[in-house]
């Protein structure tokens, strides 16, 4: 009667209580995956980030959170988070792709977003264009860099350092050792200049020079080695 029907009624809470503890509590995060192959994070990058939250619930999987810490890490520009039942969380990461060295001692994308590597990392990008800039904010200098950059690139020039001082302006450092002096004043301009009577210098010529001073209205000068 009345006491059967309390009793059955209590193993139904008690049975709905442990299906709901085991519903929330028992779907454990066991696998983080990794979905893509990062070029410098590594999967124990990864997991020690997120390591105070390898016990969770998926069900109490905070995404957020978890996609701020794995953005945190040196290399990450963004990552994509998604849980899978019944144990799974899968992280795709996207990293930041270095355009240039900095001062020696950073990266710095496209973008001029820069990152501090390991010395171990930095040696993997040396043969790109190192940038030397002290002293002027680098947003005023960017587009003109930019636009040298371009034009050096379409002349089938690759400097290996491009630096600018407060007096001579911009300079520019091509790898087999010729010093370019293109100044502060219409550089573009003269760079631009320069490239047409470059394609008419003999090999001799080049590798004789040592500096060729852009700083001149009409012409510039080369000095020999």
């Amino acid at each position: 009667g009345f006491v059967q029907r309390i009793f059955i009624s209590a193993l139904l809470l008690a049975g709905i209580s442990f299906a709901l503890t085991l519903w929330l509590y028992g779907f454990k995060v066991e696998q983080v995956l990794l979905i893509n192959k990062p070029n410098q994070v590594t999967s124990n990058d990864i997991l020690d980030v997120l390591k105070p939250f390898d016990s969770d619930s998926l069900l109490f999987v905070d995404l957020d959170e978890w996609t701020q810490r794995a953005e945190s890490l040196t290399w990450v520009e963004s990552a994509e988070i998604k849980t899978h039942w019944p144990n799974q969380v899968h992280i795709k990461l996207n990293e930041y792709e270095p355009a240039y060295r900095w001062n020696s001692e950073q990266l710095m994308d496209v973008s001029g977003y820069r990152w501090t590597p390991t010395m171990a990392q930095l040696a993997q990008y040396q043969d790109l264009t190192n940038i030397l800039v002290e002293g002027t904010p680098w947003p005023i200098l960017e587009p003109t860099f930019k636009a040298l950059y371009e034009v050096a690139q379409s002349s089938l020039l690759t400097p290996k350092l491009v630096e600018y001082e407060a007096v001579i302006g911009w300079k520019m450092y091509l790898p087999q050792g010729l010093e370019i002096r293109v100044g502060k004043r219409d550089v573009v301009e003269r760079f631009k200049r320069f490239t047409q009577v470059l394609k008419k210098l003999s090999e001799d010529d080049l590798k004789s020079a040592k500096i060729i001073d852009l700083r001149y209205s009409n012409g510039f000068t080369l000095k020999t080695k």
